[in-house]
């Protein structure tokens, strides 16, 4: 799970979205890396899962692209069994009006390797019901 600032206009942002979301998704399908994209404004968070050594890749890949800056791990973790099977890649824009509420990741990141040490599993879990629950929001 990662964070990361979008680097150009919110004007050319959803241009750029779709091109991340379709070329991920060929590109996770090939690789069978799997996750999901949160956007808000010029904020990203996203989870992947996969072979790590493909998943280190692609983060490096991502840490390369021009679109993105800030790039952050928030956590690093091996996990068993994935929680987002067969989504070579999910995009959901989320509209917070405050920007600090991603503040909320860094300290969820600092709680995870400090205190509550809940699992990828739990984490993903979690995701999965805001996904399922997200029209309910919007």
């Amino acid at each position: 799970m990662y964070t990361s600032t979008y680097s150009g206009s919110l004007e050319k942002m959803p241009d750029d979205l779709n091109n991340i979301v379709r070329s991920a998704r060929k590109n996770n399908a090939q690789n069978d890396i799997t996750g999901v994209l949160f956007s808000d404004h010029k904020q990203f968070v996203q989870i992947l899962e996969g072979d790590k050594k493909a998943i280190h890749k692609l983060v490096k890949k991502i840490k390369a692209d021009k679109r993105h800056s800030d790039l952050s791990i928030l956590i690093d973790e091996t996990s068993e069994e994935r929680g987002l099977t067969n989504w070579h890649m999910e995009a959901f824009k989320v509209n917070t009006p405050e920007l600090e509420k991603w503040q909320y990741l860094e300290e969820l990141k600092n709680a995870y390797l400090e205190t509550f040490k809940i699992s990828s599993k739990q984490l993903v879990n979690l995701m999965r019901r805001f996904i399922n629950d997200f029209e309910k929001f919007t």
